[in-house]
């Protein structure tokens, strides 16, 4: 991995960590910067290649990197609730997947919302 990706990568992800506003979850900074790596490196493979002025990130590129990073948390957090056996999935005729609550489900949110 080039020296030059790996600090720029840092430091984005330094300045999310060190910012006051956003509390972000470790899992999702981790998905975050495996994202940032893969784009870096490919759009430094082209800046070599001088297909591309910068491996630097514009705006919109790390919007679309922070969303994909966002709906692989999201997706993390499903598969876990499906595992322990919270949510449970089904596919609709138009083939989206649908998620509701087990019975186990329904008892922690009755649980959650008596407490």
């Amino acid at each position: 991995m080039n020296k030059e990706i790996k600090e720029y990568t840092d430091s984005i992800i330094n300045t999310i960590i060190e910012s006051e506003e956003l509390e972000t979850p470790d899992v999702l900074l981790d998905h975050l910067q495996e994202y940032i790596l893969e784009e870096c490196e490919q759009k430094y493979n082209n800046y070599i290649l001088g297909k591309e002025e910068t491996f630097v990130l514009t705006d919109t590129e790390f919007e679309q990197l922070y969303k994909k990073a966002s709906l692989k948390y999201i997706e993390d957090i499903l598969d876990n609730l499906v595992d322990k056996d919270v949510v449970k999935t089904s596919v609709n005729e138009n083939g989206d997947i649908l998620y509701s609550l087990t019975e186990q489900g329904k008892h922690m949110v009755e649980y959650l919302n008596e407490n």
